[in-house]
């Protein structure tokens, strides 16, 4: 039930551990099945934290993930297609979307967390 199979896994496995790291006071991680958590068992046991994968169709077990999908509709409502969202626009909504602390991330911005980690890994 847990297996997720992808050839990119291991690339980005050690990645992913290092991201997960950085975030302090996790209990767990919740994830979808993508296959780049393919190699979950290598990612819990690298960092101590047990991975979760969230049911299909069940966003109430992503909600991070959902709080970013509302960020997004408040700039590109579902009414509009996507194709009409310009790459500014895009470059706009990431920059907000960067730039706003996370609880998740302990009130720093997601910009700031990754920049910390590129800096001092």
């Amino acid at each position: 039930m847990r297996q997720v199979t992808g050839r990119n896994s291991q690339a980005v496995t050690p990645v992913l551990i290092h991201f997960f790291k950085g975030i302090k006071n996790a209990k767990l991680i919740t994830v979808d099945r993508g296959r780049e958590f393919a190699k979950y068992d290598e990612i819990e046991k690298k960092i101590g934290i047990p991975v979760y994968f969230a049911h299909p169709y069940s966003p109430e077990e992503r909600g991070s993930n959902e709080v970013l999908n509302l960020y997004v509709r408040r700039f590109i409502p579902k009414e509009r297609k996507i194709e009409t969202v310009s790459a500014k626009e895009l470059d706009q909504i990431k920059h907000w979307i960067n730039a706003r602390p996370m609880k998740t991330l302990n009130w720093q911005s997601p910009r700031k967390v990754f920049q910390h980690h590129l800096v001092f890994g």
